[in-house]
């Protein structure tokens, strides 16, 4: 069975005779005259020639598969580029998250590392704990803390000042380092102090030794009804005696607090009560207070007669963010002049002309003289104190202050010695200070001090006799940081005017004395 083939079937043209060729396109009849059983049937469309560019049949079909292909080839590309940021999707993905189960395995490692240590500080302070419970089952209470600080001062100098004591004060040292023992019970208390200091050399003395019978309040955590306290013990005047060294926020007391009380305890029996608002003190003691410095003179009593001193006040909070307090303080005692001992008759050689040979003119006769007795002198003091606490929304704020009027007082700085003197010495002594907090966690403030040693003084020069200024005005901001309970660092500026200097015409002038000091105070 013959079948006819396509035309896409067919061989190209150009592989038949080319006599045939121009035979079937040059005679119309040329179909009509092929043998009838021929199965090849030839339809050739005549087209002009074109000797440059001939058309072919396959051309379409070569564009049409060449669009394709690159159809393809662009569908392809799109996959692979699609692909590619798959895969850098993934990759992102897989770093990411072995960056995250790294830092996760960081992260509960430094945790379990701080359960750890948690658990370790725990224990710790359990086994502490345990050892203070157990002693505070009994009533008994530790505590104590350490100052130790830094300072310049312009007067210091690589020099020993008469008598051997250096005057270099660019130095660190260690100001107070205490240890409490507190007996609290219902009805009896007991204290014990001693401090370790190198302020003046290595020291260690008792600060506070005391026994007190209590009567308690309607309040047992309040002030007691009652209490006497016999011992080494505050002395209840003013507001500055009263408050702990590791309370004060300034340095130091003011200068006319340390001129005349040296220390803030004295040894005697103390009654103090609480009434409502109301509070008194009253005490007897030996007068010669416990110099605060370690290494100072002797706290021996040398007269009989004690000193009695007392103060009244009130404690109030009339609103809740409001405290006040404030009082009158009064000391009435007894001041000791030293006599002094028998001598002989003696004979003194003063080469006065610094030749170095003897001459009878040089020679002096110095008379027997017998003994002088020693003896008493009154004095006395009245001062008033105030204090106001409020708080604000940056902190508590406290403004307070207290004036101190005297006799014959000053024990530490222009000694009083009225019979030396043949005069009664008045003193004067006032400070303002203001503290503000910065949170619980900060603390800014100043103090204005000034302190008269002798309000009646007078000075002669040139036969002209002048009184004579000789108080000393002190202004000391502060500046602080501390964690409540733990430690505390103050930075302390000492601006000092006073008349202890002489300038080239030998008036009193300024004396250059001001100075700065840093403190790191620790609590346990």
């Amino acid at each position: 069975m013959k079948r006819r083939p396509s035309i896409l079937s067919l061989p190209s043209l150009s592989v038949l005779p080319i006599g045939l060729a121009l035979v079937g396109l040059g005679s119309p009849n040329a179909r009509a005259q092929a043998p009838a059983d021929d199965d090849v049937e030839i339809s050739v469309e005549a087209t002009p020639a074109s000797p440059s560019a001939p058309e072919t049949p396959g051309a379409p079909l070569a564009a049409d598969s060449a669009a394709a292909t690159q159809r393809d080839v662009a569908s392809l590309r799109q996959q692979v580029e699609a692909l590619e940021k798959r895969l850098t999707e993934s990759q992102a993905e897989a770093a990411a998250l072995a960056q995250a189960r790294a830092q996760a395995e960081a992260d509960a490692e430094a945790r379990a590392a701080a359960e750890a240590e948690q658990r370790d500080e725990a224990e710790e302070a359990r086994k502490k704990e345990d050892i203070l419970s157990r002693i505070a089952k009994y009533g008994v209470h530790l505590s104590g803390y350490v100052q130790v600080q830094y300072g310049r001062n312009q007067f210091s100098q690589d020099e020993l000042q008469q008598g051997g004591s250096p005057l270099n004060q660019n130095r660190f040292a260690v100001r107070r380092g205490r240890l409490r023992v507190n007996g609290r019970w219902k009805y009896f208390r007991s204290d014990f102090e001693i401090d370790g200091s190198n302020t003046r050399g290595p020291t260690m003395s008792v600060r506070r030794a005391s026994v007190s019978g209590v009567l308690p309040g309607a309040d047992p955590d309040g002030l007691p009804l009652l209490m006497l306290t016999v011992g080494l013990t505050e002395i209840p005047l003013g507001l500055e005696l009263q408050q702990g060294q590791d309370d004060i926020l300034f340095l130091e007391r003011t200068t006319g607090s340390l001129a005349l009380f040296p220390g803030p305890v004295d040894t005697g029996a103390k009654l103090e009560g609480a009434f409502g608002v109301f509070r008194a003190q009253f005490a007897v003691m030996n007068g010669v207070p416990l110099d605060d410095r370690a290494g100072g003179p002797s706290g021996i009593d040398p007269t009989s007669k004690p000193d009695y001193v007392g103060r009244v006040g009130v404690d109030t909070r009339p609103l809740e963010k409001l405290h006040i307090t404030g009082g009158a303080s009064f000391l009435a005692g007894t001041g000791f002049h030293p006599g002094s001992n028998a001598t002989k008759s003696v004979l003194q050689w003063n080469d006065s002309d610094a030749d170095g040979q003897f001459t009878l003119s040089e020679v002096e006769q110095t008379t027997a003289l017998g003994r002088k007795p020693s003896t008493t002198f009154d004095r006395w003091a009245v001062g008033a104190d105030l204090s106001v606490d409020f708080d604000t929304k940056a902190g508590n704020t406290r403004i307070y202050g207290e004036a101190l009027l005297a006799s014959n007082l000053d024990r530490a700085l222009y000694v009083a010695d009225p019979t030396f003197n043949k005069r009664d010495i008045r003193e004067l002594s006032w400070y303002v200070a203001g503290i503000q907090e910065i949170t619980e966690y900060a603390f800014v403030g100043a103090r204005y001090d000034v302190y008269d040693p002798d309000s009646d003084i007078t000075d002669s020069r040139k036969g002209t006799v002048y009184a004579r200024d000789l108080s000393i005005k002190t202004l000391s901001p502060i500046l602080g940081v501390r964690w409540p309970g733990v430690a505390r660092f103050t930075f302390e500026y000492d601006f000092v005017k006073d008349h202890l200097a002489r300038n080239d015409r030998g008036v009193p002038s300024d004396l250059a004395n001001n100075g700065w000091t840093l403190r790191a105070q620790g609590r346990f």
